[in-house]
């Protein structure tokens, strides 16, 4: 990235990129000076504003860190998106809000919001499920769940997510075939099989 930037020294993505590499080494504020150096670039570059947020977070300057991720989810607001990394933004910006204790209405809703971003993908969708699962909101985040495998049928940690709130709210059949759904798509699946055996032997071998 260096060679890059001797060549091209207003490279937006050679700096960012070479900021990433300096945070994963520990040289944090070289990484932030190579952020800082890609926002006054280009203020529009979303991964940078990411990253820049994440650097914040790490140094322990959360409320820094946050407006800096929600100012990359509004810049990725007004791109159009085509694969399932660029939503990233909306889970690191969701997570941040999660740490800082904010309202967990708030931090679903970001999650959800990803969902409408990328209406076919399956990956926002089981994301939000596994946050309504946290919060206890067990019918919206079956429903999630639901939606996941129905767009992608490969998806076996959706499928075991799956299971386990059918188990929960007392659906033992349904509960039964979207385990035996996990093993048949990945038979090494930790726990999968322990938790059908349970389930057969609680409700008689359904």
């Amino acid at each position: 990235y260096r060679r890059v930037i001797a060549v091209y020294p207003r490279s937006p993505l050679a700096l960012n990129n070479l900021g990433d590499v300096l945070m994963t080494a520990g040289r944090k504020e070289e990484a932030m000076q190579k952020f800082d150096e890609t926002i006054a670039i280009d203020s529009t570059f979303v991964t940078a504003h990411l990253n820049r947020g994440l650097a914040l977070q790490d140094a322990g300057k959360i409320d820094e860190g946050i407006a800096e991720l929600r100012t990359a989810m509004v810049l990725l607001e007004q791109k159009n998106i085509f694969n399932v990394e660029q939503l990233a933004v909306y889970y690191y910006f969701g997570e941040a809000l999660e740490t800082a204790g904010k309202d967990p209405d708030e931090v679903i809703e970001v999650f959800r919001t990803a969902t409408t971003r990328l209406p076919n993908a399956a990956e926002p969708h089981y994301n939000l499920g596994v946050k309504l699962q946290k919060y206890g909101r067990t019918t919206e985040a079956e429903q999630e769940f639901l939606r996941a495998t129905e767009l992608e049928p490969l998806y076996v940690d959706a499928w075991y997510h799956l299971a386990g709130l059918q188990s929960e709210q007392g659906k033992l059949r349904e509960a039964v075939s979207s385990l035996e759904t996990v093993l048949s798509l990945n038979p090494a699946y930790p726990k999968a099989q322990e938790h059908l055996d349970a389930i057969r032997r609680l409700s008689g071998g359904v």
